[in-house]
């Protein structure tokens, strides 16, 4: 199976291979994580259905997360050997 490719968001780049949310370190997993909880709490439409009573920005953007809906790209220099 060919690895899937993300859209270029319009910016006329080429694609690269989607990076799943478990490929991502620790403190991307963070950066993201913050940007969107940042962006719920100034009131950016929620992307999943949130069960009732859930009203914590991190843990929504955490289920976000989850379920790989953030729009949010990592860019990633090539390692120099």
């Amino acid at each position: 199976m060919a690895p899937s490719t993300s859209h270029t968001g319009g910016r006329g780049r080429a694609a690269g291979p989607q990076i799943r949310s478990e490929d991502f370190t620790r403190f991307e997993r963070a950066r993201i994580l913050g940007a969107r909880a940042l962006q719920i709490s100034l009131g950016a439409p929620l992307l999943v259905e949130t069960p009732s009573g859930l009203i914590d920005p991190v843990e929504i953007a955490e289920l976000e997360f989850g379920a790989g809906v953030i729009p949010i790209t990592v860019r990633r220099t090539p390692k120099e050997d």
